[in-house]
Parts: structure tokens; C-alpha cells; sequence
């Protein structure tokens, strides 16, 4: 592990730890890039579900397609990013999630 991963690490643990301080339930964190049906199938399973989730989070990791069409119905938080890979739009959710829990 090279200093500079060491040092997100740490960073990323303390804010998480910062953050989950009076949080509660569970936020549910979409990463996604181009294939926007899918996204759309994934967004309805989570509000199908029979416990809410606190929040839904949307991490758009640089499509080309248009993934907002499929989206724009739903009551969640967007992010969009450089695409940087499936870790990075994960973390880019879990840095801004609301809930104890992360899925």
C-alpha cells in the first residue's frame, strides 16, 4: 500500500466516523456507468423493498449515455464524477451517505 492510499484511508475512516456519529438507517449507494435500463431496474427494486432506505444514492461514473431519464422519477441523490472505476464511485457514495449502514 503506497503512502498516498495509506492517507485516504485514514482520511476516509475519519470522516465516515464523523459522519456516522447520530445517523440511522440505510443508505443505498447505486454506482453506474452508461446502461441506464439497468439502472432504472435497480432503482425499482430498492423502493420495492419492504424497509425503506434512509437515502438513495446515484454515483454516475462518467456515462457517455444519458442515465438522467432514467432517474428523474425517483426521489434520490445524484452525484456525478470522473469516471475513475467502480471503487472510486463507490467511495464518492459512501463519503457522502447519510445512514449507519451503506449498501
Amino acid at each position: 500500500m503506497s503512502i498516498t492510499q495509506t492517507l485516504e484511508s485514514a482520511g476516509m475512516r475519519a470522516v465516515i466516523r464523523e459522519r456516522d456519529e447520530g445517523a440511522e438507517g440505510v443508505t443505498v449507494a447505486i454506482p453506474c456507468y452508461n446502461q441506464p435500463h439497468f439502472l432504472s431496474t435497480a432503482l425499482e427494486s430498492v423502493f420495492a423493498q419492504t424497509v425503506p432506505a434512509v437515502e438513495v444514492i446515484v454515483v454516475d461514473d462518467g456515462s457517455t449515455e444519458d442515465i438522467l431519464g432514467a432517474i428523474m422519477e425517483y426521489p434520490i441523490r445524484y452525484f456525478r464524477v470522473s469516471n475513475r472505476g467502480l471503487p472510486g464511485a463507490r467511495n464518492t457514495a459512501l463519503m457522502n451517505a447519510r445512514g449507519r449502514a451503506f449498501l
